[in-house]
């Protein structure tokens, strides 16, 4: 069962870190990996791998993890999408497909997703290339965390910072 707990609540000025990962397909082992190195707070989740999920939850069983359902998940009690608040930032997490990012360059549904609901984050997946833009809305797309690709939001006191990784294989 997944650690679906609330996030650690630390002091002001203290900051949280967050793994962001997407489309596992089957290969949890970067993830494990990459919440070795990077020590997170907590995980997002961004779906199409959620069986994954079950090895990260063994081998951290106090990291709160959140995720969402992809479009190759079948368990549907996750939902398609979240709307989460960090330390003051409200973080929107979904896989993608809903909003079409794959044919939608400019992810204009992406966007209004987000601005409906009143997220200053909007997380996504499916199309398992890595995309990071910090504007308006910071929108990430943390790659596929099969091919060893994950990212990083770090929060403090309502600023939401990002960063895009790889492990090396």
């Amino acid at each position: 069962m997944l650690n679906l707990g609330e996030p650690h609540h630390f002091g002001k000025g203290i900051h949280m870190k967050l793994c962001i990962f997407s489309d596992s397909h089957g290969r949890p082992e970067p993830m494990v990996q990459a919440v070795r190195m990077e020590n997170p707070d907590m995980c997002l989740f961004l779906g199409d791998g959620l069986r994954d999920l079950t090895v990260l939850q063994r081998e951290f069983p106090d990291m709160p993890i959140r995720c969402v359902q992809g479009n190759c998940d079948y368990d549907r009690s996750v939902p398609l999408r979240q709307v989460i608040s960090v330390h003051g930032c409200t973080i929107l997490l979904l896989h993608g497909h809903t909003c079409q990012v794959k044919q939608d360059p400019h992810l204009y549904l992406l966007r209004q997703e987000a601005r409906d609901a009143g997220a200053a984050v909007a997380l996504f997946g499916h199309t398992h290339s890595p995309y990071l833009e910090e504007g308006r809305i910071l929108l990430l797309n943390p790659g596929s965390a099969a091919r060893g690709n994950y990212g990083i939001l770090t929060v403090e006191d309502g600023i939401c910072s990002a960063g895009l990784r790889r492990l090396t294989q």
